[in-house]
């Protein structure tokens, strides 16, 4: 059987689809675990609703603790063999588990994972859950040692992410997410594929990821940027003291570059906010690119990451304009190549 863990906190107006997703798939010897954290826009009686209709559908309460807490409050309390994770506002294609079964049981994996397609929209994704999406990640399909997976995750070939993969129940023995703190997946990952000695993956997408302005992701916080640069933390000393077992310096340079051009990349988005705690954003990431940037070889940084670092520590002021010109063109170039 596999355990379904979904966290459920003020997300109403998709909740609906994400559930059904896991009641229409092809394999159906599963248990849905929806861990209903302390919701107030009703989220908590469409969860009960569920689960008086299904007899696999079990429904935990519990006061507000954050994600972390409620995906932990799930691996606490499932019965599967297989344990697999989705976000309350994304969905499954309907063979999901059944192809990610298929492959575990078919190549003796620990963990299967597959591709997923990105949809910026607060409407329905039913439209977009079909087959022959593309697919976000660039590995080939097919088996990976526990070296090979840590080497694509690094290089950005596969997700950091828990949600889009099936897991054998023993890789969560003594694993949990770490309470109060948002990117946990990234703080994680690392650890998880360490207790996968053989991971399959599929190339086709088999899960539809909604970009939402309002979910955590999207929240350009400071301690949102604080809790990803503790979880960015923990994943860069997992690499630095599995050198070479796992990993080169190569990679972990790699890693650090990545670092790198995510918080320019945060500095550019958070440039154009208005939010009310802007300055304070800004100064943050400007210490964090900094810092970033003394463990990077500028030599392999692209012309376009030199030219944005040069913007942030020189011409700050700029970068609302030339940002929000370059977001215009592409847009509008999409609209043209879409006719």
């Amino acid at each position: 059987m596999i355990s379904v863990i979904i966290p459920v906190y003020n997300v109403k107006q998709f909740l609906n689809e994400a559930v059904e997703s896991v009641i229409g798939q092809s394999f159906t010897d599963w248990e849905m675990i929806l861990v209903d954290d302390g919701s107030t826009d009703g989220c908590s009686e469409i969860c009960d609703d569920f689960a008086r209709s299904d007899s696999r559908i079990k429904v935990l309460h519990q006061e507000n603790k954050g994600l972390s807490a409620a995906r932990n409050a799930g691996l606490d309390n499932c019965k599967g063999d297989f344990i697999a994770f989705l976000d309350s506002d994304d969905a499954y294609l309907p063979d999901a588990l059944s192809k990610s079964m298929e492959m575990m049981l078919k190549h003796d994996a620990d963990m299967a994972e597959f591709n997923i397609s990105v949809l910026e929209t607060s409407g329905k994704l039913a439209d977009n859950t079909k087959e022959g999406t593309r697919g976000v990640y660039s590995a080939a399909e097919g088996i990976y040692t526990k070296r090979e997976s840590m080497a694509l995750l690094v290089e950005g070939k596969i997700s950091t992410a828990v949600w889009n993969k099936l897991y054998k129940r023993r890789i969560w023995d003594g694993l949990r997410f770490p309470p109060g703190r948002n990117y946990e997946d990234l703080d994680i990952i690392l650890q998880l594929r360490e207790k996968s000695e053989r991971m399959y993956f599929i190339s086709d997408p088999l899960l539809v990821y909604r970009i939402r302005q309002n979910s955590i992701t999207m929240c350009r916080s400071l301690n949102n940027l604080r809790d990803h640069s503790a979880s960015f933390v923990s994943y860069t000393r997992f690499i630095e003291s599995h050198i070479p077992e796992y990993f080169t310096y190569d990679q972990l340079e790699i890693a650090y570059r990545s670092r790198y051009n995510y918080m320019l990349y945060e500095y550019c988005i958070c440039s154009l906010s208005q939010s009310p705690d802007k300055k304070a954003v800004l100064n943050y990431l400007k210490q964090e690119i900094d810092n970033s940037r003394k463990k990077v070889d500028l030599e392999k940084v692209p012309f376009k990451t030199k030219a944005a670092y040069f913007l942030t520590s020189r011409f700050p002021w700029v970068i609302p304009a030339t940002f929000g010109l370059y977001h215009s063109i592409r847009k509008a170039a999409a609209k043209i190549m879409a006719k």
